[in-house]
């Protein structure tokens, strides 16, 4: 405990579980993501995440900066027959310190259950992502979050053939 104080801990939480502060592999910006403040207001429409229709959809409805802590909260939503058969996000808190964004907290990943490629329109609905950072008061810190439809190729036990159909990155920054 003594140790996580001396060196900074960071922490990102899903519902109450807790990882401890790590560097390492980073969640990047990737072509198409947003970098949006918390003072930006809180929630936001339905977007979608292909330019040539609404098949991969998402809302942002939670974006909230906090004196030691950052919240987003994202759902997604796949509309009929596009391919995708389940849900992923992964989420990772951040620091920015000497020019560069460092990882604090390693990747953690929420996955949807399987479902069918049909007509019928399947909504993710996860817990809120929190980060939350003890001594580094001075930095600006953020919440990257990855969205990703995914299809498995119809093995609903094995998830190593997994092909992602769309995906976006959004970003919470405090």
């Amino acid at each position: 405990m003594l140790l996580a104080c001396v060196l900074g801990a960071a922490s990102l939480l899903i519902g109450s579980t807790a990882a401890g502060a790590a560097e390492g592999e980073g969640i990047g910006q990737a072509p198409g993501s947003t970098e949006v403040t918390a003072a930006s207001g809180s929630a936001a429409a339905t977007k979608s995440v292909d330019p040539r229709g609404p098949a991969h959809r998402y809302r942002i409805s939670l974006r909230r900066c906090f004196f030691d802590e950052a919240q987003i909260r994202a759902y997604q939503e796949e509309i009929g027959r596009s391919g995708t058969n389940y849900f992923r996000q992964q989420a990772q808190g951040q620091v920015f310190r000497n020019g560069a964004w460092r990882v604090r907290t390693p990747i953690k990943v929420l996955r949807s259950q399987q479902f069918a490629n049909n007509a019928t329109t399947f909504t993710f609905h996860p817990p809120l992502w929190f980060y939350n950072w003890n001594d580094e008061f001075a930095f600006t810190h953020r919440i990257v979050l990855r969205l990703q439809w995914l299809n498995n190729s119809g093995t609903p036990s094995f998830f190593g053939d997994d092909r992602v159909i769309a995906q976006t990155t959004q970003t919470t920054v405090c």
